[in-house]
């Protein structure tokens, strides 16, 4: 898989030096911004594993006011002690209060490092290029049959398909396949979430029976590259004090969900 990503917002030169430091040398993809409107147009164009916001940037707790927004996957606040936002019912997982040090970034790193990547996980897609055995389309209207559907790839959570037409968004969807090497037929039923006019499609699952989500969830994991321990690339020790706190917001939302 490709390397985990970061987006670090601060003007501050001692939280970006010492971040990018860090994210260079556990292999992080990062991206730094000073303001709160560059570090939104950059979620905007993907997704972010890991976002890190400075409050001393005008507007950076603004990025993080809505619940239901899972990108980035994960959120870190820094904060200074004097000068700590309202953090309730904002999407945070987890407050590092400045001036604070590597050994600690670290720490927070690695206990965030588990949920990132359960979540890169479960969104790896896997290549397919199977025809489905059955697609059945539905919506207020009625059912219909679809034929010539090609599976193009697939995640634990959805799968992207070309179809011979144009597909109505919002509609569910019904497919019948069978995953290479298996032999058997899976099911899964998902609604139609973005669509092309050249019958391209992306669906997300709502319905997939407990035995094809086991054998789905399986075959998938067979397929996942061999994941690498979290340990840096280099051996530099991070030598710092103890006068910094980083520790779960105990009101964030659990990253998962």
């Amino acid at each position: 898989m490709e390397n985990l990503s970061a987006l670090v917002l601060s003007n501050d030169a001692g939280v970006v030096g010492l971040t990018n430091r860090v994210f260079d040398d556990y292999g992080f993809d990062v991206n730094v911004v000073h303001t709160a409107s560059a570090a939104r147009d950059l979620i905007k164009r993907g997704s972010v594993d890991l976002a890190v916001y400075d409050n001393d940037v005008d507007g950076a707790m603004d990025l993080v006011a809505n619940k239901a927004n899972g990108n980035p996957r994960m959120v870190f606040a820094m904060v200074r002690r004097e000068k700590r936002p309202d953090l309730q019912g904002r999407r945070i997982h987890f407050v590092v209060q400045k001036p604070f040090t590597a050994d600690f970034f670290v720490k927070s790193l690695k206990a965030a490092y588990g949920v990132m990547l359960r979540e890169r996980r479960n969104a790896f897609r896997q290549k397919l290029g199977v025809s489905a055995s059955s697609a059945v389309v539905g919506q207020d209207s009625g059912q219909r049959s679809l034929s010539n559907v090609t599976i193009a790839n697939i995640s634990k959570t959805g799968l992207r398909l070309t179809a011979g037409e144009l597909l109505p968004l919002g509609a569910t969807l019904q497919l019948g396949f069978t995953l290479p090497e298996d032999g058997e037929l899976t099911v899964v039923s998902g609604v139609i979430v973005w669509a092309c006019d050249n019958g391209g499609a992306g669906i997300r699952f709502n319905h997939v029976a407990p035995a094809d989500q086991k054998k789905l969830n399986l075959w998938i994991d067979s397929k996942l590259p061999i994941d690498s321990d979290f340990v840096p690339r280099s051996n530099s020790p991070w030598r710092g004090g103890t006068n910094a706190v980083a520790r779960p917001e105990t009101n964030a939302d659990s990253a998962t969900t």
